[in-house]
């Protein structure tokens, strides 16, 4: 009898551990990567770069200079699909980042300055058509997003960037 009473002890414990830490992992923040879908309309992702290797090529392939950022992902798909990602410490931060790179892009030519903006699931959304291609961006909460679509429709463009203003919410 004792050695059934010490299996139903350790079984509630078991169980009880298995509790604590599903409740614990509902309140764990999600990592960058969790935003990026793993398929876009029919474009796989293929390739993850994130941290310190994410903001090493966003230098190289910007004229101006990454600032306060906290952490950064890209990711890219089949296509010439790219989602970047740049998480700043609070939205206040970001707005102001996004602010700047708009000005800074109103100076470069080849297309990025043509700058407009529409709203996408209320959220502010920006293009820019550097070299006749749309590309997005925009500011949400501490995220700042942009979107390099390649081979994707306007219109597949427009729901995977309502899919993942959903995301940030």
């Amino acid at each position: 009898m004792k050695e059934f009473k010490k299996v139903i002890f350790l079984l509630l414990i078991i169980i009880l551990l298995t509790a604590i830490f599903w409740t614990c992992s509902l309140f764990t923040p999600k990592g960058l990567e969790s935003f990026l879908p793993s398929k876009v309309d029919e474009l796989v992702l293929r390739r993850i770069v994130a941290g310190e290797e994410a903001v090493a090529t966003a230098v190289r392939s910007h004229q101006g200079k990454v600032k306060n950022a906290d952490n950064m992902i890209i990711g890219y798909y089949d296509g010439g699909l790219s989602i970047w990602i740049t998480e700043y410490s609070d939205s206040s931060t970001c707005g102001e980042e996004t602010i700047k790179m708009i000005d800074a892009m109103k100076k470069f030519e080849e297309g990025f300055e043509k700058i407009e903006s529409n709203k996408i699931k209320d959220v502010q959304v920006y293009t820019t058509e550097p070299g006749g291609g749309r590309q997005y961006f925009w500011a949400q909460n501490r995220f700042m997003v942009y979107v390099v679509p390649g081979e994707l429709s306007e219109g597949k463009s427009r729901e995977l960037i309502s899919e993942l203003t959903d995301s940030l919410r």
